[in-house]
């Protein structure tokens, strides 16, 4: 799949010694239309210093843990594949112990059902799911 955006600005942030999220976005982007608009919309926010998110809240928890984040753009119609681009917070296992079972199943369900993109929250140990897909 070739790239919907350029995106010479978010190219800089692949350099040097340290990992770059961006390039792990860019893996995501070559099977994911979402990913592909997730960059095309930060590489705007760069460009013109100002976020394109609105910030929904976070749905059905108490204080801060796991959950549905609402994220929406402010420019819905030039990048359709984030308009809706919902993260989930799944809090920890007890212990902080993820198995390796646990996470493989988590990713394959996250890869058929979301955008593919994870991380892990690190004050919490939260794994965090990016970008749920919209309904057809």
């Amino acid at each position: 799949m070739s790239m919907k955006h350029q995106t010479p600005l978010l190219d800089e942030l692949e350099k040097g010694p340290f990992p770059s999220f961006v390039k792990e976005i860019k893996r995501a982007a070559e099977h994911s239309d979402y990913a592909q608009d997730l960059l095309g919309l930060l590489e705007l926010s760069y460009k013109e210093k100002v976020t394109h998110w609105k910030h929904g809240g976070i749905v059905g928890v108490r204080g801060y843990g796991g959950g549905v984040i609402g994220r929406y753009s402010d420019i819905p119609d030039q990048f359709p594949g984030v308009a809706h681009f919902h993260t989930i917070r799944v809090n920890q296992p007890s212990g902080f112990f993820y198995t390796t079972k646990a996470l493989r199943e988590i990713c394959e369900i996250w890869d058929k059902y979301g955008s593919g993109l994870t991380n892990m929250h690190g004050s919490t140990g939260d794994c965090v799911l990016l970008g749920t897909k919209r309904k057809p």
